[in-house]
C-alpha cells in the first residue's frame, strides 16, 4: 500500500500532528440523534466506535443540516439550514436540491476522502464535483437498491427519471458501501463492478440490547421505526381492530414519528382503536425502545421496503417474535428468514396480519445473551476500507 496522499494545509478542526490522517467528511443530511431511523443507528454505532478507538486512524468530519441550537457539537458542520425532508409524504425535492448546492461547502475542509449517504441522491452529483476539484476520493454508503417500478410507484410519472438518475449516481463513486448482502447482489445487478463495492454490514447495539431497561408499559405488539408510507404501519392499526371485532383485546405501541403520524393517528381515531393503541412518537433513549423490544412479546414491522433492517433484528435478539413483510426489497428477510422466532407474512392486507397475531400472542419471550462481539467494528471496517480506497485511487486524480 502507498503512502497517503493529504493536502498540505489542514483545516481547522484537525489539531496538531493529524494532518497525515486521511480526513474523512461524511456527508449526510440526517444525523442522530436529533433523527431516527436505520441510517441514523448506523451512523451512531459508528460513532460510539470511533471514539472508542483509540488509534483512529482517519479524522472524520460530519457535514449536515444545522440540527442543533448554538454551537455545533465536536467534529459536526452544518453546511445548510435544517429543512424539512418530508413534504406529503414523500422525499422533498427542495430539500434535496438546497442540500445538494450547500455540498459545494465541502471543498473548504480540504477532504482526502468524502463519504456520502445514498439518499437524497442530488447531492452525489454535486460531491462528484467536490471530489474533482479537491482530489478527493468519493465513497457512497448505499442502502437500497430501486428497480425502475419502485421508483414509478413511489413518484409517478417522474419515477422513469429518477430511476435513471439513481443508475447513472451508482457509476460516479470510487468505491460504493453496500449495507447488506441483498443490497450487494442488487448493485452487481445493476451492472456496479464488484471490485467497486465493499460489503460492510450494519451492526446492532447487542451490548445496549442485554443491558435495557424501560418504564414505558408493555403491550401486545410493538412498532418502532420512522412513519412513513412505505412501512405499512396501518396494516398494524387495522389487524388490531379486526380482532377487536372478533371479541379479541390486543394492545399495541408505535413509537416513532414521521409524514405519516396525522394519517394513522386519523385511523386509529375512526376504527376507534384509540384505547388500545399508543403513539409514543419520538422517543429519545435507546434504552426505551429497546426495553420495549424485551417487554412486548410480538414486534411486527409490515414495510415492503428496507435496506437493512434495523429495528427488526435488535427485537429478534431482544427475544420478541418478529412478524415482518415477506417482499422482495424488504433485505430482513435474507437475515431473519428461516429463523426461529420470525414469521414472514406474504398477503400485504391487514386480515393475513391479524390471523398471524392471533397465533403468536401465547409464545414465550426469550431474551438472548449478547455473545462475543466481531473483531472489527464498523468504524474500523470503514476505515479500512478508505485507507484501501486512497491507495488504489490516488494516482488516478
Amino acid at each position: 500500500m502507498g503512502d497517503l496522499v493529504v493536502p498540505k494545509h489542514s483545516p481547522s478542526f484537525l489539531k496538531h500532528g493529524e494532518a497525515r490522517k486521511p480526513r474523512v467528511v461524511i456527508v449526510t443530511d440526517s444525523m442522530p440523534p436529533w433523527n431516527f431511523g436505520g441510517k441514523e443507528e448506523r451512523l451512531r454505532i459508528f460513532n460510539h466506535s470511533l471514539h472508542a478507538d483509540s488509534k483512529k486512524e482517519v479524522d472524520v468530519l460530519y457535514a449536515t443540516m444545522k440540527w442543533w441550537d448554538g454551537e455545533a457539537p465536536a467534529k459536526h458542520i452544518a453546511i445548510s439550514k435544517l429543512r424539512p425532508m418530508y413534504k406529503n409524504g414523500r422525499r422533498s425535492v427542495n430539500q434535496a436540491f438546497f442540500f445538494s448546492l450547500s455540498c459545494f461547502k465541502v471543498l473548504n475542509h480540504r477532504p482526502t476522502i468524502i463519504e456520502v449517504d445514498q439518499i437524497p441522491i442530488l447531492p452525489i452529483f454535486i460531491l462528484k464535483l467536490v471530489a474533482i476539484m479537491s482530489g478527493a476520493s468519493l465513497s457512497i454508503t448505499w442502502h437500497e437498491v430501486w428497480s425502475k417500478e419502485d421508483w414509478i410507484e413511489y413518484l409517478g410519472r417522474g419515477g422513469k427519471l429518477a430511476s435513471k438518475i439513481e443508475n447513472l449516481a451508482q457509476k460516479l463513486p470510487d468505491q460504493i458501501v453496500a449495507v447488506s448482502i441483498p443490497t450487494r447482489f442488487k448493485l452487481i445487478r445493476a451492472g456496479v463492478p464488484e471490485s467497486k463495492i465493499e460489503l460492510i454490514e450494519a451492526e446492532i447495539d447487542r451490548e445496549g440490547i442485554t443491558q435495557a431497561n424501560t418504564k414505558l408499559q408493555a403491550t401486545d405488539l410493538l412498532y418502532a421505526g420512522r412513519l412513513i408510507s412505505n412501512k405499512n404501519i396501518e396494516l398494524i392499526i387495522q389487524a388490531v381492530a379486526i380482532l377487536s371485532k372478533e371479541g379479541i383485546f390486543v394492545t399495541a405501541s408505535i413509537v416513532g414519528d414521521g409524514s405519516e403520524l396525522a394519517n394513522l393517528l386519523k385511523l386509529a381515531e375512526d376504527l376507534h382503536m384509540q384505547n388500545q393503541i399508543t403513539f409514543h412518537g419520538f422517543v429519545a433513549k435507546n434504552s426505551d425502545v429497546w426495553g420495549l423490544m424485551k417487554k412486548c412479546p410480538v414486534f411486527i414491522s409490515p414495510s415492503t421496503r428496507e435496506g437493512y433492517g434495523f429495528s427488526v433484528l435488535e427485537a429478534h435478539f431482544a427475544g420478541a417474535h418478529v412478524v415482518i413483510a415477506e417482499h422482495p426489497n424488504n433485505s430482513s428477510n435474507y437475515y431473519l428468514n428461516d429463523l426461529q422466532g420470525v414469521t414472514s407474512v406474504k398477503n400485504a392486507d391487514a386480515q393475513a396480519y391479524s390471523e398471524v397475531i392471533k397465533n403468536l400472542l401465547s409464545r414465550p419471550v426469550l431474551v438472548r445473551d449478547a455473545g462475543e462481539s466481531e473483531r472489527l467494528n464498523i468504524y474500523q471496517k470503514y476505515a479500512k476500507s478508505w485507507i484501501q480506497l486512497r491507495s488504489t485511487t490516488r494516482f488516478a486524480r
